[in-house]
């Protein structure tokens, strides 16, 4: 539940997802604040 480095680097994304034109992880060290106000977000990478 704390950050990593993929989280925040989608945090300073210059192009986000359509569905968060607003942002994504803002939470500073716990990941949890934003699984819990909607603003997570983990891509998935398909190999």
């Amino acid at each position: 539940m704390f950050n990593n480095p993929q989280t925040h680097l989608w945090h300073h994304a210059q192009e986000l997802p359509e569905a968060r034109r607003h942002g994504v992880n803002f939470a500073l060290t716990l990941t949890v604040w934003d699984y819990l106000f909607g603003t997570a977000y983990v891509p998935t990478v398909g190999f």
